[in-house]
């Protein structure tokens, strides 16, 4: 007879504060790929990673008793995390001559620029640095359009660009002609960008 002793285990994350989700019990032949999970998911909304040895679970023999428990607790912060995200932001804003103002907020989209009163909205994490300054950029490239152009031309213009690519069936953003040059753009500028954070 199978006792439940003998296959389940408590998880490992049960009593921590701040992991929701993932309490419950888990059996040693799933530790592996629980930790997995475990660590893209702690990744994704905490910004920082596990690290430790990735041969985690090692039978001594067939019994249960002998197994080692897996060491998936242990955290450092992702590189991106110990960067200040406002003052980088800030740098290389100043440095293509805009001042515009950042702000940060939660939302489906990466970022956005408000023409009208000069501000970029980011969120407030990015998976990769990366990511990060070539979404800067990006925004950095409608506010140096605003500026050559003024606001009002540009809304007009934008908007104009919009409306044309719906026409043509595409979307009015991401279909949006003045959205592929500042992604173009900002794509071409990152290299300047890349070893300086």
């Amino acid at each position: 007879m199978i006792k439940l002793k003998d296959i389940l285990e408590a998880s490992v994350t049960g009593n921590i504060k701040g992991v929701k989700g993932y309490t419950g019990f888990i059996i040693p032949l799933q530790w592996k790929a629980k930790k997995k999970s475990l660590e893209q998911s702690i990744a994704k909304t905490t910004g920082y990673s596990m690290v430790g040895g990735k041969e985690l679970v090692k039978p001594s023999d067939d019994t249960y008793r002998g197994w080692k428990r897996p060491a998936m607790l242990k955290l450092k912060p992702l590189l991106t995390e110990r960067i200040d995200y406002q003052d980088t932001a800030s740098q290389i804003v100043k440095s293509y001559g805009v001042r515009s103002k950042i702000k940060f907020k939660s939302g489906g989209d990466k970022a956005d620029y408000n023409w009208i009163t000069d501000t970029i909205y980011l969120r407030p994490r990015y998976s990769t640095m990366k990511d990060f300054v070539i979404t800067v950029l990006h925004e950095i490239k409608h506010a140096l359009d605003t500026k050559k152009m003024g606001k009002s031309k540009y809304e007009k213009e934008y908007t104009i660009a919009g409306e044309l690519a719906q026409q043509k069936g595409g979307d009015f953003h991401d279909d949006n002609i003045y959205e592929k040059e500042a992604e173009d753009w900002a794509k071409k500028q990152y290299p300047k960008w890349k070893n300086k954070f």
